[in-house]
């Protein structure tokens, strides 16, 4: 990938970050002063540990003080929320889950101008509502169980 291209890659990421955070924020600003637990679990694909999925949990029903939480899986699909502050948890509840992988195209370069990345996973998995996954968060450290999505 030349300089030109990598640069492009870093601003499109960074900007996509920065959209999503402040959807986020828009969603949390309810109550800023939810009390956050650490949370933590593991996204498999087909039964397998997932790299680079974004996981974002959804409150469920009325709890209006509930902000928004994400996180990325690592190499081994691994992940914590972050609501405010990188890996400072979620607030306790019943949350809906929404699961995405962003990819580039094969063949591609991000320097290209008609470049998207795309979802590889089901569509049904993009939207909380649909996904069919839901997790509780309890007040105290959690360690959620493994969130399995099929990739077909």
């Amino acid at each position: 990938m030349n300089a030109v291209a990598s640069r492009r890659w870093r601003r499109w990421t960074a900007t996509l970050g920065m959209l999503s955070m402040l959807g986020m924020s828009a969603c949390s600003s309810s109550d800023a002063s939810a009390e956050l637990v650490p949370v933590q679990g593991v996204v498999l694909v087909d039964q397998k540990p997932a790299a680079d999925v974004q996981v974002t949990l959804r409150p469920i029903g009325n709890q209006p003080d509930a902000p928004t939480a994400s996180g990325k899986t690592d190499a081994q699909g691994r992940f914590k929320l972050t609501t405010r502050t990188t890996d400072d948890g979620a607030a306790a509840g019943e949350y809906q889950v929404a699961v995405t992988r962003f990819v580039l195209p094969k063949g591609r370069i991000t320097g290209d101008a008609e470049v998207t990345p795309r979802n590889t996973l089901p569509p049904r998995y993009a939207n909380p509502e649909t996904s069919g996954v839901r997790v509780t968060v309890r007040p105290g450290s959690t360690d959620l169980p493994p969130i399995e999505v099929r990739s077909r």
